[in-house]
């Protein structure tokens, strides 16, 4: 489990992002692989300024079976209140307030983090941009995006056939 600390500690960002002992836990999915899991053991994280978004993405998400979702406004609200716990999938606008999408992708990174990542936006050329600098993202979708290719891409990282 990675839990966001809460205490002062010399960091740039509002809290550091601490790993807890949980075993073997892995750090990403893709070490799952081989594993099946079910919709309710992803934990989702969504990062989006737009609440509209924040809301039908939680609700698809949900109709879908996936029930351990957590929404943010910003790079700093995620970092500040998120407790990731593996296995999990991060839904994230490139274009945010403050601190970019690539830019908490890399921060996650650069702290051992590697959460699968499915970004989002509204702007073509951002997306091109974010599969030069973070090609191992799962999936860039752009705005308005279908349903199923959500789907698919949450599903690519789950296993789930729901």
């Amino acid at each position: 489990m990675i839990v966001i600390d809460s205490k002062e500690q010399p960091n740039p960002l509002p809290r550091s992002i601490q790993k807890v002992d949980s075993g073997s836990a892995p750090h990403s999915l893709k070490s799952l692989k081989n594993q099946a899991m079910r919709p309710v053991d992803l934990n989702i994280f969504i990062v989006d300024d737009d609440e509209s978004i924040l809301r039908s993405v939680r609700r698809l998400l949900l109709s879908s079976g996936y029930i351990k979702i957590a929404t943010f406004e910003s790079a700093e609200d995620f970092l500040r209140d998120a407790v990731l716990e593996c296995p999990c999938l991060l839904i994230l606008d490139l274009l945010l307030p403050g601190m970019s999408g690539v830019a908490l992708h890399r921060h996650l990174q650069e702290a051992d983090h590697f959460v699968d990542t499915v970004f989002i936006s509204a702007r073509e050329q951002e997306l091109e941009k974010a599969r030069t600098k973070c090609p191992e993202a799962i999936a860039f979708l752009q705005k308005p995006f279908e349903k199923v290719a959500l789907l698919a891409a949450v599903r690519s990282v789950s296993g789930a056939d729901t």
